[in-house]
């Protein structure tokens, strides 16, 4: 059997491994730290009423936070010890540890918005400053170019060019899929499922297009992720909190501007999520007439389409499968898009089709069991040791 078109693949391989072994080992230390230091989800019964998320919250017990921290300490190192590091890589680290110092304050704290926008605008500044820039964008046959200005700024032993829109439009689409997919994790597991499809995904791409090291930081962040998803499919252990969710649309979107031509790609991959923010903040721009209007995008709510699908009567796990489901699909168009192979297009087409069924066979069992009258139950007996709700999701 002939391996070569293989190989690319095989040497990733053994990085893939470690960065999802690393995760595995590191996701429960961070949740015994979580619990030492209270870095505590709570659920709606146990928020003020003036909380501003309520509407949104679907846990009904306490979860830890920082999960994302375990996938980014796995991610950052495995990038570090790689030792292959240019100013854009570099610059990608820099703005990822200022969401991540934020992100674990807001765990703790809770910040307001705008301070944790102001984390997420500094972030993508630092990116650009780097160098990462869209300077256009390949579309069916058409190139739309952002570079109308160009001037190089020479600050010694810094140089930078700034490219004129294409920063500030780099800005936008970095806050664009922050938010989106942030706004994406409001059940377990479907945005860090989100994240690990779009990761591969890219990773896929870029060793198509020859970027290596493209593929070998898409596929370590791809690895890092599926370690973490265990502790997190529902019902979680602990969450990603601010820390890994506004950490995973940073990477996603610097990444889908570091595959250059791919980037088209790489936007198909993202759009769920995206025209999902879309629509919730139209949504808001028209219903909520009794907000000031630039208020009304950053209201909380239960509209977004892990609501949607859940007030049809879906479960939590229903959901998660329908909406991979509707991704991996998405992927396929990212697959075609990329120039790959009719024969591996058949084998995706196939396992999505296969993920279909089984989102099926989980929706007509869960409605079956729906119709079925519910059996009498004894009264609930307390156990003089019976772990407390803490405990019992402690490692």
């Amino acid at each position: 059997m002939d391996t070569t078109a293989l190989q690319p693949y095989i040497n990733l391989l053994p990085t893939l491994l470690v960065g999802l072994i690393l995760t595995i080992f590191l996701t429960p230390i961070v949740g015994w730290i979580a619990k030492r230091f209270g870095f505590i989800d709570l659920p709606k019964d146990k928020r003020k009423r003036t909380d501003k998320t309520l509407a949104q919250r679907i846990h009904t017990i306490p979860k830890l936070r920082l999960g994302g921290i375990a996938v980014f300490i796995t991610f950052i190192g495995l990038i570090l010890v790689q030792g292959d590091l240019n100013p854009k890589i570099i610059g990608m680290l820099a703005g990822l540890v200022v969401l991540l110092v934020a992100g674990a304050i807001d765990d703790k704290f809770e910040l307001s918005a705008r301070k944790q926008m102001i984390a997420q605008l500094i972030a993508a500044t630092i990116v650009v400053l780097s160098g990462v820039t869209i300077a256009h964008i390949d579309f069916a046959g058409q190139r739309f170019a952002f570079d109308s200005f160009r001037q190089i700024f020479d600050f010694g032993i810094f140089q930078y060019e700034f490219i004129f829109p294409g920063a500030f439009i780099t800005i936008f689409w970095i806050l664009l899929i922050i938010n989106a997919i942030n706004w994406m994790c409001g059940i377990d597991a479907i945005g860090e499922f989100m994240t690990f499809i779009a990761s591969f995904t890219t990773m896929l791409l870029a060793v198509r297009a020859n970027q290596y090291e493209l593929a070998m930081v898409s596929g370590i962040f791809a690895s890092s992720i599926m370690g973490y998803i265990p502790f997190n499919f529902p019902p979680s252990k602990i969450i990603s909190g601010t820390a890994g969710t506004t950490g995973y649309g940073y990477i996603l979107g610097v990444l889908a501007i570091l595959s250059g031509s791919k980037i088209t790609s790489a936007i198909i991959v993202l759009s769920l999520p995206v025209i999902d923010m879309i629509w919730v903040v139209f949504y808001r721009l028209i219903k909520l007439k009794d907000i000031p209007f630039l208020k009304r995008p950053f209201v909380g709510g239960n509209i977004h389409l892990h609501h949607r699908i859940m007030a049809l009567g879906f479960t939590q796990i229903q959901t998660l499968f329908i909406e991979i489901a509707l991704i991996a699909s998405i992927s396929l168009i990212a697959f075609y898009f990329g120039g790959f192979s009719n024969e591996f297009i058949l084998v995706i087409t196939i396992f999505v089709v296969l993920l279909g069924l089984v989102t099926f066979i989980s929706i007509k069992k869960g409605r079956r069991k729906q119709v079925e009258p519910p059996k009498p139950e004894a009264p609930p007996t307390l156990r003089k040791d019976e772990p407390t709700p803490e405990q019992k999701y402690a490692y």
